[in-house]
């Protein structure tokens, strides 16, 4: 059920940004129709699909790394370059979380309390909500702060605990990321699009292969590496 929400969201984003698009780029010359007095030419909602296609894709892409990522995992990365940055990053992801779901307690319980349903209501029981997550906001900021300050945090010369050592499956995983990135770097150079003043594509077969199937490979490893490790957790949860 999320996968079909996601989708159609998705779906929707295009479809609006190739609407919408036209009525603010007017190049191109084949011209379908005036609306307004304004020209709406072929280009344009293909450059609106484009565009659509691509916000779309990066909002997927912010959507897999929340699922996939976690925080211990942010601190493995970043806390050699810098321990401060690590516990910064890891913080803001935990909060962002934290406050959704707040958000979400506050206003089922407040939906509960509500005894007119009208317009001015509704935006009063919203101006409530978002007063009661500021001040949960602020209260767990200032709770958040007093607990680091007690554990040493901004103390010289502190230590860091890593529990993950680099084995030899991770070197493989690096090495075929990097292998997948540069015949992506190579075939995105044998595609190339042109809109305006008229839609032209210049595809080259061998370089556009290398680029699909790299990206194919950087999308489904993830994936592979996902599946492969859940029935290890479900053995360890059923113990």
């Amino acid at each position: 059920m999320k996968v079909k929400s996601i989708l159609k969201q998705n779906i929707f984003l295009m479809i609006l940004m190739a609407v919408s698009n036209p009525f603010f780029q007017h190049r191109g010359i084949y011209i379908l129709c005036f609306i307004w007095n304004t020209p709406i030419t072929w280009e344009s909602i293909l450059y609106g699909l484009d565009l659509g296609i691509m916000l779309a894709g990066i909002m997927n892409l912010f959507r897999i790394y929340s699922h996939m990522i976690y925080t211990d995992q942010i601190l493995y990365m970043i806390t050699k370059i810098s321990c401060n940055a690590a516990i910064l990053c890891s913080l803001s992801l935990r909060q962002l979380s934290s406050i959704k779901k707040q958000y979400e307690d506050i206003r089922y319980a407040r939906s509960l309390m509500i005894t007119k349903h009208n317009w001015f209501s509704s935006i009063r029981e919203n101006i409530a909500v978002v007063s009661m997550l500021i001040t949960w906001l602020m209260e767990s900021g200032v709770e958040t702060s007093l607990s680091m300050r007690s554990r040493g945090y901004g103390e010289r010369k502190r230590s860091i605990y890593q529990r993950y050592p680099i084995e030899k499956r991770d070197r493989w995983v690096l090495l075929f990321n990097v292998v997948c990135i540069i015949l992506s770097v190579i075939g995105i150079h044998g595609i190339s699009f042109w809109w305006y003043p008229s839609f032209y594509q210049e595809l080259s077969i061998l370089q556009a292969a290398l680029f699909f199937i790299a990206c194919i490979g950087l999308c489904a490893l993830p994936l592979c590496l996902f599946q492969k490790e859940v029935p290890a957790w479900e053995d360890i949860e059923s113990i």
